[in-house]
């Protein structure tokens, strides 16, 4: 009669209740620990946003678009302005208003005083809750 081979667990546990890794098991849960780890930092650094510089604003990547978007309608429109000269009129208006215009890195208060405005892309805006368009 053959005798069957003893089982072998890769995570031993103790009468008391403890576990304890043996060889090959503490070598397999130590990769595995390894790559989990790994992986979420992958996903961690995936989830982070994206934050740009401009002058002394950090705004999130699409709020940074939205204002080269504008900066770039406006200058097709003949009025001549760079993102950042954009971003301080925008700041200037809020302060008046008592008003800050980013919240976290996000646009949430916009004032065009200073142009008029015939059609405005908001499209990349998720967290503006103010918007006036004043200009004569």
């Amino acid at each position: 009669m053959t005798e069957k081979p003893e089982k072998r667990a890769l995570v031993v546990r103790q009468p008391d209740g403890a576990v304890t890794l043996g060889g090959q098991g503490r070598r397999l849960i130590s990769r595995m620990s390894e790559d989990m780890l790994i992986a979420l930092a992958s996903t961690r650094r995936d989830l982070a946003p994206v934050m740009r510089r401009l002058g002394d604003y950090e705004l999130h990547e699409e709020d940074y678009q939205q204002l080269h978007i504008w900066a770039r309608d406006f200058t097709e429109d003949g009025h001549s302005i760079t993102a950042l000269e954009l971003a301080d009129e925008l700041a200037a208006e809020a302060r008046e208003r008592n008003l800050s215009w980013i919240e976290l890195g996000r646009i949430r208060v916009v004032c065009f005083a200073f142009f008029e405005i015939g059609q405005l892309d908001l499209s990349n805006l998720p967290k503006l809750t103010k918007l006036w368009c004043s200009a004569s």
